[in-house]
């Protein structure tokens, strides 16, 4: 008995296929700006953000819209990004530079000229921002020998 029953579960899962999974890319992500892309958001509002070499893109669900430093940004490559409790999206550059997005418009931080001067050899890997609006970022140094 327990050998048919064996069999037949054997022979009864031999033909079953699991469905597979099918992904279509959305049109609107074919017009992104560059290939090379760091990071990806979703924020609270749904929206979808994209960090490249070529500047920030943001996907409402109908239009991906493309911002350079014509719109705010303090340089066109973004590496990282991070949304606040405020609902502002927060950007860092290659350079290690900060601004957030808010109100529909870039806002770069007054400390970025501060910033820019420390930022010799050393990569940002993570940031936040806490309260008070503090910004916290963790260094990777590299040791040159």
């Amino acid at each position: 008995m327990k050998r048919f029953l064996f069999s037949f579960f054997f022979l009864l899962t031999s033909h079953i296929h699991a469905q597979e999974l099918y992904f279509k890319p959305s049109a609107a992500f074919q017009d992104l700006p560059s290939l090379e892309t760091y990071r990806t958001l979703q924020d609270s509002k749904g929206r979808i953000w994209v960090c490249s070499d070529a500047g920030v893109s943001r996907y409402d669900g109908n239009t991906l819209t493309r911002f350079t430093t014509k719109d705010g940004l303090p340089e066109n490559v973004a590496l990282m990004m991070y949304e606040d409790k405020k609902g502002r999206v927060w950007f860092c550059t290659l350079s290690g530079l900060f601004c957030y997005y808010d109100n529909n418009s870039f806002h770069s931080i007054t400390a970025n000229p501060i910033l820019k001067n420390y930022y010799h050899g050393t990569s940002i890997r993570s940031f936040f921002i806490g309260e008070k609006d503090t910004l916290y970022f963790g260094l990777l140094d590299y040791v040159h020998e």
